[in-house]
């Protein structure tokens, strides 16, 4: 997977909800990525919510505070192009919170 880092900004992470274990999923991810995260910033995009709602966001959210970081969590429909311009824009406002007033 480290070729997936190379020249890249941030990681946003899409979990399927209706996965049997999607929590134990975005550990998987985390710790697979560790080292670039604390380097850069990283979202979560949470999909087929409306498939399976639980685990809810609020899962998600208590997950990674639970590893130390603070990220954006949205669910998202990921063949919405609304839905993924808006993770990839939270994505890019955490690398540099100036973005988002200029």
């Amino acid at each position: 997977w480290e070729i997936l880092q190379e020249g890249a900004l941030g990681l946003l992470i899409l979990v399927d909800n209706a996965r049997p274990d999607p929590a134990a999923d975005l550990i998987r991810f985390l710790d697979a990525y560790r080292d670039f995260i604390a380097d850069s910033a990283v979202a979560v995009g949470i999909t087929r919510m409306d498939l399976a709602p639980s685990p809810s966001r609020d899962t998600y959210v208590q997950a990674l505070e639970g590893r130390g970081l603070r990220c954006p969590v949205f669910s998202v429909d990921a063949r919405n192009e609304h839905d993924v311009s808006l993770l990839l824009q939270s994505l890019l406002y955490s690398l540099d919170p100036q973005a988002a007033i200029e």
